[in-house]
């Protein structure tokens, strides 16, 4: 189990990849802060968050308040002159604080991070290692320094957009793959995740529109199966998102075949033809050796036991049931493209509110 968490971990991150890109649209202004709060449906204020950003627009604090206006935890961000996140700090209500440090190359690509606890002891260690074109080629996980808890060995093919993972462990055994594929635009269209075996784990399908929007998701996998589907206004901002979550049966049915049938009719022949042979030797005293008789016998019984076995196959498949009702979102903007107002709907009932201030 362990050994596919790493797998669909790995399936996990390709698709994050898709929805990070969902809400970037283009501003005409440049946002010094912004504030998030979140209502029930009947308009009571839940939780609210304020984020505050630099003169480049980098995200440099984010501070999380209880309906009440009390501090439930921090997150600062550090950037260097290339504006590369280097430092991330989260802090807590009790005052702990753990980090995110990121390390570069001189080509911008990320090398490595490392994530502590706020004891100041390690909980992982992340190594990436890029190609002369800047893509990357490894990606190792550790506990800490000198030590390795699984790697992955990137592959590409036609041009790039095909795009071959391989997993392994500690112990450089082979523990899966992934097979990807992008369109021209470098946009992942199709990603299948295989364990060691060559079994299919699961898929994540994508498809987009002529102005490069993601317009519908097809994401199956051991641990989650949806649909998602995109809608965008004439300006390119994406207005209401859709999820059609499925829910699995198990169904137990049994299995006929073609060839069980032929072989039933074989045996009807010959065990007709075999009891006309008994009754002769019984009734005209014909002589055939009753032992070869009773052989038969037994033989047809056997025939007839395998006869069952192949046409009552019994068979559990799991079937999966796409819910009619999606759960969706709907999206409000301002002038500027900035979101301003979103609406979240379970069985076309509003259930949350979200709204956005900007500074």
């Amino acid at each position: 189990m362990k050994k596919i968490q790493i797998i669909v971990f790995t399936f996990t991150l390709i698709i994050s990849l898709i929805n990070n890109t969902l809400y970037a649209q283009t501003k005409t202004k440049k946002i010094k802060s912004k504030k998030e709060e979140a209502y029930t449906s009947s308009g009571k204020l839940i939780v609210y968050a304020v984020w505050t950003y630099d003169t480049n627009e980098n995200k440099i604090k984010n501070e999380e308040f209880t309906k009440e206006g009390k501090l439930s935890c921090l997150r600062n961000y550090i950037y260097d002159k290339k504006n590369n996140l280097i430092d991330e700090e989260y802090k807590d209500k009790k005052g702990w604080s753990s980090h995110n440090y990121y390390s570069y190359d001189e080509n911008s690509n990320l090398i490595q991070k490392i994530d502590y606890y706020h004891n100041g002891t390690i909980r992982e260690i992340i190594k990436y290692a890029y190609n002369s074109d800047n893509k990357l080629i490894l990606k190792v996980k550790c506990k800490n320094f000198g030590s390795t808890n699984w790697y992955n060995k990137y592959y590409y093919k036609s041009k790039g957009q095909k795009i071959i993972i391989k997993t392994y462990n500690k112990d450089r055994d082979f523990q899966g793959h992934t097979i990807s594929f992008k369109d021209k635009n470098g946009n992942l269209i199709n990603s299948k995740n295989y364990r060691k075996d060559g079994s299919l784990i699961g898929y994540h399908k994508s498809t987009y529109n002529l102005k490069n929007k993601i317009t519908h998701e097809e994401i199956r996998d051991v641990i989650v199966n949806y649909d998602m589907i995109y809608t965008y206004n004439a300006d390119g901002y994406l207005i209401k998102e859709e999820r059609y979550d499925y829910h699995k049966i198990k169904e137990t049915h049994f299995k006929v075949n073609i060839f069980g049938l032929i072989t039933w009719v074989v045996i009807i022949i010959i065990g007709t033809f075999v009891f006309i042979l008994y009754l002769k030797n019984y009734f005209l005293k014909i002589v055939i050796s009753r032992r070869v008789l009773n052989f038969t016998g037994i033989v047809i019984l056997i025939l007839l036991f395998i006869l069952t076995i192949i046409l009552n196959i019994r068979v559990n498949k799991t079937k999966l049931i796409k819910n009619k009702i999606p759960d969706y979102y709907i999206y409000k903007y301002n002038k500027n493209g900035d979101k301003i107002k979103h609406e979240h709907y379970v069985d076309n009932e509003l259930i949350q509110i979200a709204k956005w201030h900007y500074k």
